[in-house]
């Protein structure tokens, strides 16, 4: 992958130049991006920051390359997500996807689907890719609040011999056992009448059986002070 020619700044140029000479050095930015997380990839997969004397991928990151711990994030994701998506990688490597394109694609595509996706990053601009992974985006946590609602969705499983499909349930606890429920009247009229002999005053101690309040009656008649 050669790299272009980083154009030399000169101030006084007209706008044409000026403009021309912004987009070389974006271009050759987008470039040397991807030409780096290629190599930082390198280094993770086969863990030669250990052979550089560092414990960890973040520290050769940090001391060795002088990375912030979010540009190390950054580039890990992507790194992470190009030994994940092999067409993604090979895109990236021989020039046909660029860096931002490629995190874009990887927040969304699947070993399944990464080559639609790295086909259409190929022909389409950087605002239109960004429109429809955001519509994806959308579109998945559409449907994961649905099954979150216990609308479900079966998902084939092996379990028990008659190896039926098992459906996602739902996480949210009954409206009437919730914490708010329990917090206030109505949420209260919700959960039913209490047991016969709970507790109606405050909790039960020496002297104080269970059944009575403060001041409560006992079994044999007698009253109970405080």
């Amino acid at each position: 992958m050669a790299l272009q020619t980083l154009p030399e700044f000169t101030p006084g140029q007209p706008a044409g130049a000026v403009d021309a000479a912004l987009r070389q050095a974006l271009a050759v930015a987008d470039q040397a991006h991807r030409c780096a997380v290629l190599w930082f990839a390198e280094v993770q997969r086969r863990e030669l920051y250990r052979v550089l004397g560092h414990a960890s991928l973040e520290l050769y990151a940090v001391h060795r390359l002088g990375f912030s711990r979010n540009r190390f994030w950054q580039f890990k994701r992507l790194a992470d997500d190009l030994d994940r998506l092999p067409s993604l990688r090979e895109a990236v490597a021989d020039g046909r996807v660029g860096w931002t394109k490629a995190q874009q694609v990887a927040r969304v595509a699947t070993s399944q689907t990464e080559a639609d996706w790295v086909e259409r990053a190929g022909q389409c601009g950087r605002r239109e890719l960004a429109a429809a992974v955001t519509a994806e985006v959308a579109r998945v946590r559409g449907v994961a609040r649905g099954l979150a609602l216990g609308l479900g969705t079966p998902v084939a499983g092996n379990r028990g011999p008659d190896h039926r499909a098992v459906h996602i349930q739902s996480r949210h606890r009954h409206p009437r056992n919730s914490r708010a429920a329990r917090r206030c009247p109505a949420g209260r009229a919700l959960r039913g009448p209490r047991r016969a002999g709970a507790q109606t005053g405050p909790r039960a101690g020496p002297g104080r059986p269970h059944g009575t309040g403060a001041g409560g009656v006992g079994a044999a008649g007698r009253r109970y002070k405080r």
